[in-house]
């Protein structure tokens, strides 16, 4: 599922890097944060419609990062408001 609306742009997680700088694996990571594998598995293939913040906060400690750097806008093709 593409996550890219015409209108708004586009938010994706930037999980598989920020998983290559930690060095942690994905079973280490969802030990860590006590996030289901198959529900971390989502965010790492950015198929969630909906964050929660308790799950943002966990990735944020873990990977010692800002929720700036989990995300990436990209904006739409128009942009007009």
């Amino acid at each position: 599922m593409d996550n890219y609306d015409h209108t708004y742009g586009k938010i994706t997680l930037n999980i598989n890097d920020l998983i290559k700088e930690s060095g942690y694996s994905k079973g280490k990571i969802c030990k860590l944060t006590d996030i289901k594998r198959s529900q971390f598995n989502k965010y790492c293939q950015n198929k969630i419609t909906r964050i929660d913040f308790l799950t943002i906060s966990k990735l944020c400690w873990v990977f010692q990062c800002t929720p700036n750097q989990l995300f990436t806008y990209e904006s739409p093709l128009k942009n007009e408001v």
